[in-house]
C-alpha cells in the first residue's frame, strides 16, 4: 500500500529499465554501463554480452505500451474533432 500511496523508492535506473521492457515487447535486457573495451588502434578486447529475458508475454507488453503512449486517436472527420 505504502508504493501506491508514493511512499517507495524507485531509482531512474529500475524506472527506465521497467518501461523499455515494455516497449521491448517483454523482453528484459539488463542495463550494461560497459559496452566494450577497446585499445587505441581499435582492437577489441572485451565485448559485453547482452543478456535478454523475456519476462512478461508480448501479447501483454504490446498493449501495456500502447496504453501508456497517451498517443491521441487521430481525428478524422469534424464530427470526431467537436466530441472532443
Amino acid at each position: 500500500m505504502a508504493l501506491a500511496l508514493g511512499g517507495g523508492e524507485v531509482t531512474l535506473l529500475e524506472l527506465t529499465t521497467a518501461y523499455a521492457m515494455l516497449a521491448n515487447g517483454g523482453e528484459l535486457i539488463p542495463p550494461r554501463f560497459i559496452l566494450d573495451i577497446t585499445t587505441v588502434g581499435g582492437e577489441v578486447l572485451y565485448t559485453a554480452p547482452p543478456r535478454p529475458q523475456q519476462v512478461l508475454d508480448e501479447r501483454v507488453a504490446w498493449p501495456l505500451s500502447d496504453i501508456l503512449s497517451d498517443n491521441p486517436k487521430p481525428v478524422t472527420s469534424l464530427l470526431d474533432a467537436t466530441a472532443c
